[in-house]
């Protein structure tokens, strides 16, 4: 049977050896001493569709979920606790995890072990309600003299150096972990009026809301590692979108004023799952008489 394009792709970059290629000098060399080989790049992409429904689709759901501008503080819904926004959530998830399962299929293809230095991207259309692309991208990497192929290649956002690192700990990255959590928060009063005020003051309903969507996304990534059966989380820090929709009545017309507006935001947080395979005393010293830390900063060093 003749070989695929992909497969042929595959097959060619891993006899090609070590690509230096994939990993700035630093990181070859990291995962060298760490007893690994990179082989190549891989990618995996979700797109997937979100339905619309409906005449008009608010964030929140029945008008908005609260009255036009409103005296009293307006709330702030998140998609962790069931608000409209748990449906795009839900979607991103699924393409998520469609795009490592390519991942996965596209590292075994090279015969790798695991990838490093992964790399989410999601798509602008994701702020809409008309799709949602995720890509995950990095770096294949192969156990230097094992042949055999794993079940479940490893993924984490560590680049080749800080898995060096986190393997000299008695650490191995389990999976990519990837939480997100979108938030609205109505225009009531009290926010119509600071915005146009002309003083220099703190908009506390939009600090509510960006602090909720941090909050909601860390707490997805953990559920997440805590499904995956690691013994920790290394995070990466967040990304944070923020927007604005028009809020209108359903079945009534601008009739050229302003309506009120939702601010929406969107937090997305990337991790990596660990699990500890070794423990004990620091291991002999190397040059210079430096030791493996058992705990590693696993930046600025």
């Amino acid at each position: 049977m003749a070989e695929s394009v992909g497969e042929a792709r595959a097959n060619a970059t891993a006899a090609a050896g070590p690509c230096a290629g994939m990993l700035p000098p630093r990181g070859f060399a990291a995962v060298g001493a760490a007893g690994f080989e990179p082989v190549g790049r891989a990618r995996g992409t979700g797109s997937y569709h979100v339905e619309v429904s409906g005449e008009t689709w608010n964030w929140h759901a029945h008008d908005c979920g609260y009255s036009s501008r409103p005296t009293g503080p307006a709330p702030v819904v998140v998609s962790g606790s069931g608000g409209s926004s748990t449906v795009l959530v839900e979607v991103l998830e699924g393409a998520r995890h469609r795009a490592l399962e390519r991942l996965r299929g596209a590292c075994a293809q090279l015969g790798g072990h695991g990838v490093v230095g992964a790399q989410v991207g999601i798509a602008p259309s994701t702020v809409t309600w008309l799709g949602a692309d995720v890509t995950v991208s990095g770096t294949v990497v192969r156990a230097r003299g094992v042949a055999d192929a794993v079940a479940l290649p490893f993924v984490t956002h560590l680049d080749g150096a800080d898995f060096a690192k986190l393997l000299l700990a008695g650490w191995v990255p389990v999976d990519l972990l990837v939480g997100q959590c979108v938030g609205v928060r109505h225009e009531d009063r009290t926010s119509w009026n600071q915005q146009r005020s002309a003083a220099n003051e703190e908009m506390h309903g939009w600090t509510e809301l960006l602090g909720r969507v941090r909050e909601g996304a860390r707490a997805r990534l953990h559920e997440q590692a805590a499904e995956r059966g690691g013994d920790g989380a290394l995070l990466n820090g967040d990304e944070v979108a923020v927007w604005e929709q028009r809020c209108q009545r359903p079945g009534t017309a601008s009739a050229g004023r302003r309506e009120p507006t939702d601010k929406v935001a969107r937090c997305t947080v990337v991790g990596t799952s660990v699990a500890r395979f070794a423990s004990g005393p620091a291991g002999p010293a190397g040059p210079a008489g430096v030791r493996p830390l058992t705990v590693l900063p696993l930046r600025g060093a």
